[in-house]
């Protein structure tokens, strides 16, 4: 029986008090080591759904900043090979106008030359004629 305190006043009644309180405590300390662990398995969760959303997150920028310069690169490749024809196309153009040049010299000096040959075989027939001679055969 307990007195007005509300203090236990025989032995029995002191062992009874405290097996209640020890179930107390132990149902008290159960639920919170679940709580605990519940909470635990909670932040683990949320912890790794995070981490596996960034890492997503962060593998998809990878991604794009490496397609980003992969078509960089590529442009920048399709402008040197642009370049390189256009050398090429104005080395060959210098060539053609250069040989053009040449062939239409060539081909002056080739009128030239037979301007002067008709000339001298007009003078020849000239004499010919002048002095008689019949044309060579």
């Amino acid at each position: 029986m307990a007195d007005d305190r509300g203090i236990p006043a025989t032995k029995g009644d002191l062992e009874d008090a405290v097996a209640q309180i020890r179930s107390a405590t132990s149902h008290q300390l159960e639920d919170a080591v679940a709580q605990v662990r519940s909470q635990t398995k909670g932040d683990l969760e949320d912890a790794v759904a995070q981490v596996r959303s960034q890492t997503k997150g962060d593998l998809e920028d990878a991604v794009a900043q490496i397609r980003s310069e992969a078509s960089h690169q590529y442009d920048d490749l399709k402008e040197a090979i642009r370049d390189s024809e256009t050398r090429l196309l104005q080395a060959f153009y210098g060539f053609a106008e250069t040989n053009h040049k040449r062939m239409a010299q060539y081909d002056a000096t080739t009128a030239l030359l037979m301007s002067r040959v008709s000339t001298i075989e007009n003078r020849l027939i000239e004499v010919e004629k002048r002095l008689n001679i019949p044309p060579a055969q």
